[in-house]
């Protein structure tokens, strides 16, 4: 029996139809504590394209202060959820680190 404990592997589908397995953590527990995990292969491109739409804002605020050059660097673990893939910035803590980096030149540059 799992717990949302334990890191699983599970198969991943890419667009390209190429299958890879990665590490994730069940999020929730049915009733009776057991969890389910699909023996399909999930869809990358479904987890990460949360992450685009996360990537996106945080460069879109930071854009505001017109930087010669704008670095943002964070990471993800994965974990299955309810049927579905998901990628998960932080841990069960609560705590996220995003890592960003402006950099300005001047006008000889």
């Amino acid at each position: 029996m799992l717990s949302e404990s334990d890191t699983v592997i599970v198969p991943v589908r890419t667009e390209a139809g190429d299958l890879i397995h990665i590490s994730a953590t069940p999020v929730t527990a049915s009733v009776d504590g057991e969890i389910e995990l699909s023996s399909r292969a999930y869809k990358l491109k479904d987890a990460l394209s949360a992450l685009t739409g996360f990537a996106t804002d945080v460069v879109e605020t930071l854009r505001e202060f017109e930087t010669n050059k704008l670095t943002v660097e964070f990471g993800c673990e994965f974990a299955v959820e309810s049927g579905s893939l998901l990628a998960v910035i932080g841990k069960g803590t609560g705590k996220s680190t995003v890592k960003v980096t402006l950099e300005w030149t001047g006008p000889d540059s």
